[in-house]
């Protein structure tokens, strides 16, 4: 048996939001994680010109129909990379 499910055996509400939550390589723009991948406008660390919009970065399950937010955060993103070459493009 995995340690973790003894930590939250007889908790349903926190083992279900340990079980199906992402761990820690999300977003971070303190970089005090090692395991960042993206900082906080969801550039890959690393890498020129590439952003990762995925559920794994958050910190927390969103709850219910978690795509939809994805789908959001990725509207989102969109718009603010055609804000910051509509800014630098000037």
């Amino acid at each position: 048996m995995d340690t973790r499910e003894l930590v939250f055996a007889g908790d349903t509400e926190n083992s279900c939001k340990m079980w199906s939550s992402s761990f820690s390589y999300g977003s971070d723009s303190s970089r005090i994680d090692p395991d960042v991948v993206v900082d906080h406008t969801y550039r890959v660390i690393g890498a020129d010109a590439l952003r990762v919009i995925d559920g794994s970065t958050f910190n927390s399950s969103p709850g219910t129909n978690p795509q939809a937010t994805v789908m959001m955060l990725g509207r989102y993103m969109g718009l603010e990379i055609l804000d910051e070459r509509a800014n630098t493009s000037t």
